[in-house]
C-alpha cells in the first residue's frame, strides 16, 4: 500500500507542477499521521475526508481563496477529476484529488516544507499550519504514526 500511495503522491504533484522529494514525503507523512492510509472518513462523525483528512469547508476556502485566483491549479485540478459541485465525493473517493488538495493547502503557507529526513520538523510544521494548535492531533502521534 506504502509503494501505491507514495506514486498516487508522485503523480498529483506532477500534475500540478508542484513536486519535489519534500513536498512528497510531507504529504505521505501527513496522510500517515492524519488517516495511517486506513480510513476514508473521520473517525467518530466528524467532517474530514479521505486519506488527509481534509474537511470540505477547506478544500472549499482553497479553492475560493486560492486556486480561483490561479488558474494554472484550477484547470489541473479538473483534469484530476474536480467537481466543484460535489466536493465531499472528490474527497472521499479520489486520493490523487486529495494529495492535491493536500498539496495547495501547504503551498499557501509562506515557510519553506522541512527537508525529506526531519521527522520532527515535519511533526512541527504538519501541528502549526495543517491540524493547527486547536487540532486533536499531538506531535507525539504524528512521530508514532511515522516511526
Amino acid at each position: 500500500m506504502e509503494k501505491s500511495i507514495r506514486k498516487i503522491i508522485k503523480l498529483a504533484l506532477k500534475h500540478l507542477e508542484l513536486d519535489s522529494e519534500d513536498a512528497r514525503e510531507m504529504l505521505y507523512v501527513t496522510g500517515k499521521a492524519e488517516s495511517g492510509y486506513k480510513t476514508l472518513q473521520q473517525y467518530g462523525g466528524g467532517p474530514a475526508l479521505g486519506f488527509f483528512q481534509m474537511e470540505p469547508q477547506t478544500a472549499i476556502d482553497i479553492w475560493d481563496n486560492y486556486v480561483m485566483y490561479r488558474p494554472q491549479y484550477r484547470d489541473k485540478l479538473f483534469s484530476l477529476g474536480f467537481d466543484d459541485g460535489n466536493i465531499e465525493f472528490c474527497l472521499l473517493s479520489n486520493i490523487g484529488l486529495q494529495a492535491a488538495f493536500c498539496r495547495l493547502h501547504y503551498r499557501r503557507v509562506p515557510s519553506a516544507l522541512p527537508k525529506v529526513s526531519d521527522l520532527e520538523g515535519q511533526a512541527k510544521y504538519w501541528k502549526k499550519h495543517y491540524n493547527t494548535v486547536k487540532g486533536k492531533g499531538t506531535l507525539k502521534h504524528f512521530m508514532e504514526m511515522n516511526k
